[in-house]
């Protein structure tokens, strides 16, 4: 899985996943038939790892507004660690093979709908407590603030610039309490008073 994570699926051969695992080449193409399957094994695997298990500690957290920010403050913190490679791989995936090949896409699609609803859920409970600024659209927020996440976890592999993902934190904050102007209109953009 972390061949893939760094590399990408074009970037990693099935000889380069022999030698990171011991496995002889014969092995790995007979067990998974071949490096696309263990490839969306991989990803299969870390969507279990790194997004339904977070995401469903996410929905137990006391405080809805503070598991979103933390969330997104976690995502920044992995990636500049090195414990873990920068980015996330289902969005690496979507970015490199998605548009081409049904089942990332699928895998992609499930994932993304999976952090909006998990999202949704959350401002809703948010609002419920008195979090969450009660004029935000859950729907139309959830999407906002998951494309937000998308472009941190793109920034976090493009850039060194940690004050800029910061920024993004600040501003989900913002958007979550009310004090950015208004709440994002259906296309994610926040309108001026």
């Amino acid at each position: 899985m972390l061949l893939f994570w760094r590399h990408g699926y074009r970037g990693v051969s099935i000889r380069d996943i022999s030698v990171e695992t011991g496995a002889l080449p014969g092995s790995l193409h007979y067990r998974y038939g071949g490096k696309r399957a263990l490839y969306l094994e991989a990803i299969r695997h870390y969507v279990h790892e790194h997004c339904e298990a977070p995401l469903a500690e996410l929905a137990r957290r006391p405080s809805p507004r503070n598991a979103i920010v933390n969330f997104f403050e976690t995502a920044i913190g992995s990636s500049r660690d090195g414990a873990v490679p920068k980015g996330c791989l289902v969005v690496n995936a979507a970015l490199e093979l998605a548009a081409d090949d049904n089942d990332v896409s699928e895998i992609v699609g499930q994932v993304f709908n999976l952090f909006q609803d998990s999202l949704r859920n959350l401002i809703e409970r948010g609002q419920a407590k008195g979090e969450i600024q009660g004029l935000l659209d859950p729907a139309e927020t959830s999407h906002a603030l998951r494309t937000m996440y998308v472009g941190l976890r793109v920034l976090s592999r493009s850039t060194s610039d940690e004050a800029l993902l910061r920024q993004i934190v600040r501003s989900v904050d913002a958007i979550l309490s009310g004090q950015s102007g208004s709440p994002p209109g259906p296309d994610g953009i926040i309108q001026p008073h």
